[in-house]
């Protein structure tokens, strides 16, 4: 999908706006982002390996050996 010259222009002025900021909020902000990101990450996989053991059930209940 293609941005719009409006999109470009936020992009870059919320990138130049963090570039601005001072040490050591800047560094404190990223650490917070990498761990919240992490954390999602983390979230999304537990709920997969949540279905994945569901799936798992479902198949035994049917009689069959789960492949995985």
């Amino acid at each position: 999908m293609r941005m719009s010259q409006r999109e470009i222009d936020a992009m870059m002025d919320e990138h130049i706006r963090r570039m601005g900021e001072p040490e050591p909020y800047r560094s404190l902000r990223l650490q917070k982002e990498r761990i919240e990101h992490e954390q999602e990450h983390q979230a999304r996989g537990a709920a997969y390996d949540r279905q994945a053991e569901q799936l798992r059930r479902d198949i035994r209940k049917l009689g069959a050996r789960p492949c995985a």
